[in-house]
């Protein structure tokens, strides 16, 4: 399950942190669904004042992406 991305900006040039201008993932429709569950999950949670930490991974979500997608680490900022 890659994703590609076209840069933008280096953000962080320490560990090589970029903006994107565009993201594209190559995902089954299976993973476009635990992709949005892991999204709207986060929209939840953030919209209930319940993301306690800066940052969360899908791993935390969904236990089995890891695994199944050691490749490919989703994560969403929390502000």
């Amino acid at each position: 399950m890659p994703a590609y991305g076209y840069q933008k900006t280096v953000v962080d040039p320490e560990y090589g942190l970029l903006e994107l201008r565009e993201v594209s993932f190559d995902l089954s429709p299976d993973g476009l669904r635990r992709l949005a569950a892991f999204l709207r999950d986060c929209a939840d949670r953030a919209e209930a004042g319940d993301l306690r930490s800066d940052h969360v991974h899908i791993e935390e979500f969904d236990r089995a992406w890891k695994r199944e997608s050691p490749d490919l680490d989703v994560i969403v900022l929390s502000r």
